[in-house]
């Protein structure tokens, strides 16, 4: 079965990383963007059915179960969806020879480095949303495929639900409910997780430079420097709500299901060694977001 050269396939289409890359790709490529309504990855034959039908030359799957929490209390579902139904899109592609990128998580990572974690560190999640991932990851390798390897971290978008949209959403209802009472608004933000906020936009960007390289393996996409939640939290309401002033916090003070890594921090590595980066600082991917979203995310919310 000869595969389409030109073609590729996203999982997860509607989800905020899967219309990034269906937008992004659009401009160079024919791509399918498919979502739960027209293939569940956990149904094995469903899943190879729908792939051998579009015989891509790339399959880029973003589908899975990303509730942090919801995966600690639906175990089952998590390894499910990110484990076996990653398994059946991983053998999909191998039987019609397609190249997989399999987009993982920074949660594969205890956080107990005291640094960024580079392609090469040992994982050891925390979680079982970060567990069912790095199963995900083995399956892919265990495949067979021709496989790449994507971890991110601390995405947003305009679509979906992400920390930037609950930091807008929670400080406009401290600024109204300050605004009636007459009192300063102030939001509170936890100081001691630690990551890499990265634009989906930047993400589809440097993923068309690695499929034009046609790299394997495992590699780290994110924006840097690492920064704290509280800061983050804090240049986007310096932008779009300079009123209310953010207070930092312990992630003790927030009870979870699911432990979070104090530090999941992504470093890019392997691609600044072999010269295919074109991520940039958090702080230039952000203000370019918030100027082109961020009026409208703060009329929706």
């Amino acid at each position: 079965m000869r595969i389409v050269p030109n073609k590729v396939l996203v999982t997860g289409a509607n989800g905020q990383l899967g219309r990034a890359l269906v937008s992004e790709f659009s401009d160079k490529y024919e791509v399918v963007g498919i979502t739960r309504k027209d293939a569940d990855i956990t149904d094995k034959i469903e899943i190879s059915r729908v792939i051998s039908s579009h015989r891509p030359r790339y399959v880029l799957h973003t589908a899975a179960f990303t509730n942090v929490d919801r995966c600690e209390t639906e175990p089952e579902k998590a390894a499910l969806v990110n484990s076996t139904g990653t398994e059946n899109v991983a053998l999909a592609c191998k039987a019609v020879n397609a190249k997989l990128v399999y987009f993982s998580t920074d949660y594969v990572f205890d956080g107990a480095k005291s640094s960024s974690y580079i392609e090469t560190d040992r994982t050891n999640p925390i979680n079982i949303y970060g567990r069912s991932k790095l199963d995900g990851e083995s399956k892919c390798l265990t495949s067979w495929a021709d496989t790449v390897i994507i971890r991110i971290g601390w995405i947003y978008s305009e679509n979906g639900s992400n920390f930037l949209k609950k930091i807008l959403a929670a400080a406009k209802r401290k600024a109204e409910t300050a605004r009636a009472a007459g009192e300063k608004p102030a939001l509170k933000v936890v100081d001691d997780q630690i990551g890499t906020p990265t634009w989906t936009k930047d993400i589809a960007m440097q993923m068309q430079k690695l499929i034009e390289r046609n790299v394997s393996g495992v590699y780290h996409v994110a924006s840097n420097p690492e920064v704290s939640r509280f800061e983050f939290a804090r240049e986007i309401l310096t932008t779009m709500l300079p009123e209310v002033t953010v207070e930092p916090c312990s992630s003790s003070e927030y009870n979870t299901e699911a432990k979070r890594p104090l530090r999941s921090s992504l470093s890019c590595e392997k691609l600044k060694s072999e010269n295919l980066s074109v991520m940039r600082p958090w702080q230039e991917s952000l203000e370019e977001f918030l100027k082109l979203h961020g009026k409208q995310l703060l009329n929706e919310i």
